[in-house]
C-alpha cells in the first residue's frame, strides 16, 4: 500500500487486459453506442467503483495492441459507489457509517455495519434531509433476510475490518488523495484511443445508505459546474432506481439489469 497510485494503475491494467481478451476470443460484437447494442459493460459495485475511475484514468495511456479495447466499451458503470471511494469530503455536518464510528467497539462494527449497508432509508433530496443511521423496519435489510450460505455468497465481511485489505485500501486512499485523483483523470475529457467516446454511468439506488445519496449528489454537482464554466468533462448519465436498497442485486435484480443496459434515467 506504500505506493497506491502504481497499485492501483496494476488492477487497472489487468481489468484492461481481461475484457482484451475477451474481446481477441471473438465473442463480443464492437459497441453500437447510439443504438445501445454490442460491447461490453463494466460496472464496479460500491468500493469497487475505485476499480472503475482507475480503469478510466489509465486506460487512454495503455498501449493499444491487435484490437482498440475502447471500441468495444459500451459503457462504464459507478455502480452505487459511497462518496469516500469517489474522494468526495462529507458534508458540512457529517455523514455516518459504523467502519468510521469510533464509538463502536471495532469487534462489533462488522454486525452493526451488515445491517445499516444492506437497509432501507428513507432520504430527502438535499445533504440535510439524508437518513443517517436508522434504516426503515420495512423492507428488513437484506442481510437480516439471507441464510448464512447466502451471505457467504453475498458479502465477505473480514475484509471489510479495521485492519483488513478492503479497509486499508479505502483509509490509505483517502489518506493519500487516491480517490480524487482518479475521479478527477476519470471524468477529464480527453484524447486517448477512442475512450473519451465511452458511456460513464452513475447508477444510484434511492434507499441506500447516505453515504451513496451524498456521492450521486457531489457528482452530479462537480458534472454541472464544469459544463456551466465550459471546462472539458465526460459526460455522465445518471440513473436512480426507486425503492431499491444497495443490494438491489439481490432484491430486485431484473431493475439493476434495466439499470446496467437500458436507457431509462429512472428505473421503477
Amino acid at each position: 500500500m506504500k505506493d497506491i497510485r502504481a497499485f492501483m494503475e496494476g488492477r487497472a491494467k489487468e481489468l484492461y487486459e481481461f475484457l482484451e481478451g475477451l474481446v481477441k476470443e471473438g465473442v463480443v460484437p464492437p459497441a453500437d453506442r447510439k443504438n445501445n447494442k454490442g460491447g461490453i459493460v463494466v460496472a464496479g459495485w460500491s468500493l469497487g467503483t475505485g476499480w472503475m475511475t482507475a480503469l478510466l484514468a489509465h486506460a487512454p495511456s495503455f498501449p493499444v495492441g491487435d484490437v482498440n479495447l475502447a471500441d468495444y466499451m459500451q459503457r462504464v458503470v459507478f455502480f452505487d459507489p459511497p462518496f469516500q471511494v469517489m474522494g468526495y469530503p462529507t458534508t458540512e455536518k457529517g455523514l455516518y457509517n459504523p467502519l468510521f464510528e469510533k464509538d463502536i467497539p471495532p469487534e462489533e462494527r462488522e454486525s452493526v455495519f451488515a445491517k445499516w449497508v444492506s437497509g432501507y432509508f428513507e432520504h430527502g433530496d438535499t445533504p440535510e434531509t439524508l437518513a443517517l443511521k436508522t434504516p426503515l423496519r420495512e423492507p428488513t435489510p437484506t442481510l437480516t433476510r439471507l441464510t448464512p450460505a447466502d451471505i457467504a455468497r453475498t458479502l465477505y465481511l473480514p475484509a471489510a475490518g479495521a485492519e483488513a485489505p478492503d479497509s486499508a485500501l479505502l483509509y490509505r486512499g483517502i489518506e493519500l488523495g487516491s480517490w480524487v485523483s482518479l475521479r478527477e483523470a476519470a471524468l477529464a475529457e480527453r484524447a486517448g484511443n477512442g475512450w473519451d467516446a465511452v458511456e460513464v454511468r452513475n447508477v444510484t439506488c434511492e434507499r441506500s445508505p447516505c453515504d451513496c445519496l451524498w456521492a450521486m449528489m457531489c457528482l452530479r454537482r462537480e458534472v454541472d459546474e464544469a459544463r456551466a464554466k465550459g471546462l472539458p468533462v465526460r459526460d455522465v448519465h445518471f440513473v436512480l432506481i426507486k425503492g431499491a436498497n444497495h443490494f438491489v442485486q439481490w432484491d430486485q435484480p431484473e431493475h439493476l439489469l434495466r439499470a446496467l443496459v437500458g436507457n431509462e434515467d429512472i428505473v421503477q
